[in-house]
């Protein structure tokens, strides 16, 4: 019981972080990205970088092109399946004017060897089209969560 009450709070909590940032959602198991369109610039000045902008960043060819990248580089660790742990790792990077990924870090992990895999996917990604204010290239920190599913037999 204690168990599904953890799942529970857990589940709500999730859900929360994702209306309150509308964090367009990522999986490894082909789920569809949600393109959520933003209506006010946002700049973060811990990251001296935007949130949102006019023109968000972008991966070469798009969002299903992403979601394919990280389908075929995502390696589910083997500690995670011995484990059984799935969920979400959300991972926040820099694309800067030039389009290349700076500073990948897990700001929510679930342990078992998947914060590192999503942060190492992450650094393999190319250089994505840079995020544009008022027609210039600009520094977008971005949020990607990351799924790991276990897949049922």
């Amino acid at each position: 019981m204690k168990n599904f009450f953890t799942r529970a709070l857990s589940f709500l909590l999730f859900s929360i972080f994702f209306v309150i940032f509308s964090i367009p959602e990522l999986t490894a198991d082909s789920v569809a990205i949600t393109n959520d369109t933003f209506p006010k610039v946002r700049f973060d000045s811990i990251s001296n970088g935007y949130t949102v902008v006019e023109k968000m960043p972008m991966f070469p060819e798009g969002e299903q092109e992403l979601m394919k990248f990280v389908t075929e580089n995502l390696k589910y660790p083997e500690k995670a399946k011995e484990l059984k742990i799935e969920g979400f790792v959300i991972v926040q990077f820099i694309v800067d004017k030039s389009g290349k990924i700076i500073d990948p870090m897990v700001v929510r992990g679930i342990g078992g060897g998947c914060d590192q895999e999503a942060q190492r996917v992450v650094k393999l990604m190319p250089d994505w089209t840079p995020g544009y204010h008022n027609g210039e290239p600009v520094r977008v920190k971005f949020t990607m969560p990351i799924r790991f599913k276990l897949s049922t037999p």
